[in-house]
């Protein structure tokens, strides 16, 4: 260990007590994580059930971080916007059942210049996925943090326990960026039509 940490640790842990109360408290770190997810999760639900409405598109939540938005006459199912985890990070990604739809086409379609304000609707692209996952944005959210564009679950549970609205207003900015673009709601539904397995 680095003489800097030793010292913090020195300073932290002197009491056994102390390093007691921390080791109890790591060992519930997920249990407090996916608590303040929960609670998030119900400010996400009502800002895009009832205040932030967009017309042709469905959303829904399940379990303790996945938001789902896609193209109500396409379905859950089809190439939509998810936030969920993945892989311990958090991601914002175009996503797509290949068992309805066909994923290889829809990879091969999202690199024709057509569908370039697809693509540009991400603030950016981190990854591209060859299965289900089509465009991956992963960890971009920025709250004045030195990780700021490269936060993971844990870390960005933080914010949603206590800084609700600056991340919600983050999330609401990427999806409109899809949602509320007539454009490129226009080439979602065109390729659902197009790679819709029968």
């Amino acid at each position: 260990m680095a003489n800097g940490i030793e010292e913090q640790v020195e300073s932290l842990f002197s009491d056994r007590e102390q390093w007691e109360s921390f080791l109890e408290l790591r060992e519930q770190k997920d249990a407090l994580r996916n608590a303040w997810w929960q609670g998030f999760r119900a400010k996400m639900n009502r800002h895009f059930i009832v205040d932030n409405k967009a017309d042709g598109w469905g959303y829904i939540s399940w379990g303790v971080w996945d938001y789902k938005w896609y193209l109500a006459e396409s379905g859950a199912d089809s190439l939509c916007v998810w936030c969920r985890e993945w892989y311990g990070g958090y991601i914002f990604h175009l996503w797509v059942n290949q068992t309805l739809f066909d994923g290889v086409k829809i990879t091969n379609l999202l690199q024709g210049t057509k569908y370039t304000p697809i693509l540009s609707a991400f603030e950016r692209i981190d990854s591209i996925g060859s299965n289900n996952e089509k465009l991956i944005e992963n960890g971009n959210f920025s709250f004045g943090a030195p990780d700021d564009g490269n936060l993971n679950l844990d870390k960005l549970a933080w914010y949603a326990h206590y800084q609700p609205e600056a991340f919600l207003s983050q999330i609401s900015r990427k999806i409109d960026r899809f949602r509320k673009d007539p454009e490129v709601s226009a080439l979602l539904a065109e390729i659902n039509r197009e790679t819709k397995k029968q």
